[in-house]
């Protein structure tokens, strides 16, 4: 017969630093370390900014329904609320 046993202890773990990286030492004495710059530093000083046409936004125009569709369209609503009507009465012309 064999038994199972859970054990919850804590125990000390050593874990290795992290990587700092030494920017100053690449630049010469007179100069300093600068970062990435940002999209709008760049614009400041009239630099090319490259940008992705799938994150441009699309424009998108509804088309207008004409007034002679949209009288046509009540026509037949008109047409087929009367069919209707005539079916549930009971006056088939079919």
């Amino acid at each position: 017969m064999s038994d199972i046993v859970f054990l919850q202890a804590w125990t000390e773990v050593e874990f290795p630093s992290f990587f700092n990286s030494m920017t100053a030492v690449l630049q010469p004495c007179h100069q300093t370390w600068q970062g990435m710059k940002t999209v709008s530093e760049l614009r400041e000083h009239n630099l090319p900014v490259s940008v992705n046409k799938d994150s441009l936004y699309k424009e998108r125009e509804r088309e207008r329904k004409l007034k002679e569709q949209e009288k046509q369209k009540g026509k037949k609503c008109a047409a087929c609320k009367e069919r209707t009507e005539r079916i549930h009465r009971g006056d088939t012309d079919d």
